[in-house]
């Protein structure tokens, strides 16, 4: 994927913050549809939040049972937590 939005402060652009857009145009829309969807893993860690995009039917083995995303390969979504953005920024609700 790309950054759609660099500045990842909430109170500009419309309070969309940081986005990473998709290059694969079956991952959303009629194409995600007619293809029967697909698979996103998301992987949120003390290191940052990650996602991979899978096909229907082209996802890895475990991804429904136990992930490794080490096998994954690079996901298309990346924010690593440092400095500029901490993980105290996120937590569950």
């Amino acid at each position: 994927g790309y950054m759609g939005h660099t500045d990842c402060a909430s109170s500009h652009q419309s309070n969309t913050g940081c986005d990473v857009k998709n290059m694969d145009d079956k991952s959303f829309g009629p194409n995600f549809n007619s293809n029967k969807g697909g698979v996103v893993v998301t992987q949120w860690t003390t290191a940052g939040i990650y996602a991979w995009w899978f096909e229907n039917n082209k996802w890895p083995s475990d991804v429904f049972t136990n992930p490794n995303t080490c096998h994954y390969g690079e996901p298309y979504a990346a924010f690593p937590f440092g400095s500029w953005c901490t993980k105290d920024h996120f937590r569950n609700h």
